[in-house]
């Protein structure tokens, strides 16, 4: 399989796009993205980035979990949701005041900015924080199991109905993959003339009829 170029990939999307998902693509950096002034989710998750390109103005989720970030760019005003988990991030940005959704779990962190009162999930176990409090909480106090069980079942929602998008979004190009790259070589090689030739080799009368109907 050949090296993801993200130089390329961007070059190739148009400028206004609202969703950009470059995960799992093993990349350890990520030019400007300003070009793509309608982009409003970013999915950069589970790469080796150790910084991330300033936020667009028009950004509202960032997911950037599973890296070797260090540090957040400044946060947007526009920014909603951000999840920074499984990094080694050491402090956070300051918070815009549109944040409502923060998940940092797992990372060094040794302090907290002022969480603002817009802010109604935040997520900040497993860090080096000088106080050991359970750090998953809402506007209506720490998490019960069935809160947490509800946020994590509409994330999870949240990520079948992107996988739909993109399933309905790219159903022609998938439809026209999945005949020339799969059925349409499995149907020239079983029906080709010389598979006949070689199936027939050696075959008595008796057993023609059975070899054909096989075929």
């Amino acid at each position: 399989m050949s090296e993801f170029n993200i130089e390329e990939y961007l070059n190739s999307l148009p400028e206004d796009i609202e969703i950009i998902d470059i995960s799992s693509k093993n990349l350890t950096y990520i030019p400007s993205l300003k070009q793509f002034s309608n982009l409003v989710d970013l999915y950069c998750y589970n790469n080796k980035l150790t910084k991330l390109p300033e936020l667009n103005n028009s950004l509202k989720a960032l997911y950037c979990a599973k890296n070797q970030l260090t540090q957040l760019p400044e946060l947007n005003d526009k920014l909603q949701v951000l999840n920074c988990e499984f990094n080694l991030l050491t402090q956070l940005p300051k918070l815009n005041s549109s944040l409502q959704y923060l998940n940092a779990y797992n990372n060094p962190l040794y302090q907290l900015p002022q969480l603002n009162s817009s802010l109604e999930i935040f997520f900040c176990n497993s860090n080096h924080l000088p106080f050991q409090i359970n750090c998953a909480t809402s506007n209506e106090g720490f998490l019960t199991d069935n809160k947490r069980n509800e946020i994590n079942r509409k994330i999870r929602c949240l990520e079948q109905f992107k996988e739909l998008y993109y399933s309905l979004k790219f159903k022609r190009q998938f439809r026209d993959w999945l005949w020339i790259k799969v059925r349409l070589p499995r149907i020239e090689k079983q029906f080709h003339p010389d598979k006949l030739e070689e199936m027939l080799t050696g075959a008595n009368e008796e057993d023609l009829d059975e070899k054909l109907n096989k075929w």
